[in-house]
């Protein structure tokens, strides 16, 4: 199987929400192996 860039799992979440506290989730809705993920950073944790 080649590589393939789909989107496997999305959140909307509240502003006060980190992507940090969501990614577990939605990793446990995929059920694939992930190689990469790639995130728009606006709300990283410093």
């Amino acid at each position: 199987m080649g590589n393939s860039e789909q989107i496997l799992a999305a959140e909307l979440s509240a502003p006060n929400v980190t992507g940090g506290e969501v990614l577990h989730n939605l990793l446990k809705l995929t059920r694939k192996k992930i190689n990469d993920i790639l995130t728009d950073g606006a709300y990283d944790i410093r």
